[in-house]
């Protein structure tokens, strides 16, 4: 299935842009979701990723929703910017992948479920790990002056994902 990250972020430092589109296009194509056209408000960042990933990019949000290569569409943005974005994309029989936290409000995260349904797609909220136990450890650990004051962390967490538990998305949009 085609996928196409639509990575819009607010002033992220160059190496953090770059994670993310690493974890967007490496991940995701690893899982067997191909990621075919990146978008982002930046446009010189944005061709800089497609330039690094081999990635076309795109000039609008428009671009990707008339692209039929791309079944569904990552929103990665500000949740003041998600909901519009997730609905012009389920409009046009998109399936979408959001970030937490989905709304601003649970009308507007029902709102989306609804839109999701009568457009017939799929959405889903992509997963972070604040409250996974092993961050919740690390956070007790510091917040208890179990290592002192942190000046610097870096946590390296890797997840293997088992697609094949969730059928749903097996064959939705090429």
């Amino acid at each position: 299935m085609a996928l196409a990250p639509f990575l819009v972020q607010r002033r992220l430092f160059l190496e953090d842009a770059l994670f993310l589109a690493f974890e967007a296009i490496e991940g995701r194509n690893h899982a067997g979701f191909p990621v075919v056209a990146l978008y982002d408000i930046d446009p010189v960042r944005a061709r800089a990723l497609g330039k690094r990933f081999g990635v076309r990019v795109v000039d609008t949000l428009d671009a990707l929703l008339d692209d039929p290569s791309i079944g569904v569409i990552d929103i990665a943005v500000p949740v003041t910017a998600q909901d519009a974005i997730a609905r012009r994309a389920m409009a046009a029989g998109r399936h979408i992948l959001c970030q937490k936290p989905l709304a601003l409000d649970v009308a507007s995260a029902r709102g989306l479920a609804e839109t999701a349904r009568a457009a017939g797609v799929r959405a889903a909220v992509n997963h972070q790990m604040r409250y996974a136990p092993a961050i919740a450890a690390i956070r007790e650990l510091v917040a208890g002056g179990a290592i002192g004051t942190p000046t610097e962390a870096r946590f390296d967490i890797n997840v293997v994902t088992p697609w094949e538990r969730w059928p749903f998305w097996h064959g939705v949009a090429h």
